[in-house]
């Protein structure tokens, strides 16, 4: 018989089994850990569904602002810098997609091929230039018509179906009348 002093060791031993080992640090190989979804990734739209938004506010603004600068919309998109009202025109639309629809400087940025600071430097120049009355109040006339027609849910006038130079000028004159052009 073994001496009471050893039974009473062995009974407060932990008792280990090689088959399961509790860690709180390590999981458990055999469990795979399962996050719950955030939030965030339950109430937000898919990411596809984003874009698309922001593609179409973005193409939108460029037609808006290409009619009423008398630029063409493919200098707006085009990767190098271009003239000085060019650049302008499209400073002014990036700031619109940012301002009017709140897409981040890096969507924005997406969607006019530049990088986000150019965005954001974009932003900052039209802000600045808003102190002038005349610059103010045409913008407001742009910012008025691209939010009218966000409004409608209207998709941006296809390829094939786009006006012509007269009429571009013809909404250009409306917009800075202060009125909003119907289709």
């Amino acid at each position: 018989m073994e001496p009471v002093k050893n039974q009473v060791r062995k009974a407060n031993r932990p008792v280990i089994s090689r088959s399961v080992t509790l860690s709180p640090v390590l999981p458990s190989p055999a469990l795979p850990s399962v996050r719950p979804p955030s939030a965030r990734a339950v109430l937000a739209p898919p990411r596809h569904a984003q874009r698309e938004r922001a593609f179409r506010l973005a193409q939108l603004t460029k037609q808006a602002v290409s009619h009423a600068w008398a630029v063409p919309e493919e200098e707006l998109r085009a990767a190098t810098r271009r003239r000085a009202p060019v650049a302008t025109a499209r400073q002014i639309a990036m700031y619109l997609c940012h301002v009017v629809f709140g897409l981040s400087f890096a969507e924005v940025g997406r969607q006019f091929f530049r990088d986000r600071t150019t965005v954001a430097y974009a932003c900052e120049c039209i802000e600045d230039r808003r102190d002038d009355a005349e610059f103010d109040l045409m913008l407001d006339r742009i910012e008025l018509a691209v939010r009218a027609v966000s409004a409608l849910g209207e998709r941006p006038v296809p390829q094939s179906r786009r006006p012509r130079a007269a009429s571009m000028q013809a909404f250009a004159a409306t917009v800075q009348k202060g009125g909003v052009p119907h289709a």
